[in-house]
């Protein structure tokens, strides 16, 4: 058994557990130092970064990967995900508030904000307008999505790292985008 409990019912849980085997809650991960949390806890209680599903977070990087283990036959970089399929271009970003969940699926040059972009109905839902009305845009090179942001009041940032006005800022599965304060976990679909 491993040393990790359960941060609701304080029950033993193995260092891969997406919940609890016990009281079933789902359970999060803080993206700075890794301390383990629930879906109430939106930052961590110990460093303040942003806390992710791990069901939805990646596995070790390719680079991370113990270097007497053989790479997954048909994984390289244009197969991120060994189908043989080559690289997956759609994401799903999710944005948790109390109010509730708003999907955005990224599209290439697709401009975010509160004035006529394809996500106007998604950024009008949100309880505040910190969102810019052309606050920034998604980009997609060489099966990478990058957000970038216009020079926006309120910027825009990835696990924590601003964004420089009008460079492009990758960002990928297990990732958070925060977009003016907005914190949308980045999930393969």
């Amino acid at each position: 058994m491993s040393d990790l409990k359960c941060p609701a019912c304080g029950e033993e849980i193995l260092e891969d557990s997406k919940f609890c085997d016990m009281c079933g809650i789902e359970l999060l991960q803080c993206v700075n130092c890794g301390t383990l949390g629930t879906p109430d806890d939106m930052f961590c209680p110990d460093c303040g970064k942003p806390m992710v599903s791990r069901k939805t977070s990646p596995g070790p990087k390719s680079d991370e990967r113990d270097p007497q283990v053989p790479k997954p036959a048909g994984n390289d970089d244009n197969d991120p995900h060994g189908t043989g399929r080559g690289a997956r271009q759609s994401k799903k970003i999710v944005l948790r508030y109390k109010g509730g969940d708003i999907e955005i699926v990224p599209r290439d040059k697709a401009v975010i904000g509160r004035e006529n972009g394809p996500f106007i109905n998604q950024i009008n839902r949100l309880p505040d307008n910190l969102v810019s009305r052309r606050h920034g845009c998604f980009e997609y090179k060489n099966g990478q999505w990058y957000i970038v942001d216009f020079g926006s009041k309120n910027g825009c940032a990835v696990n924590d790292v601003l964004t420089e006005p009008d460079v492009p800022m990758p960002f990928g599965p297990g990732d958070i985008v925060d977009i003016a304060t907005h914190l949308f976990d980045v999930i393969e679909t």
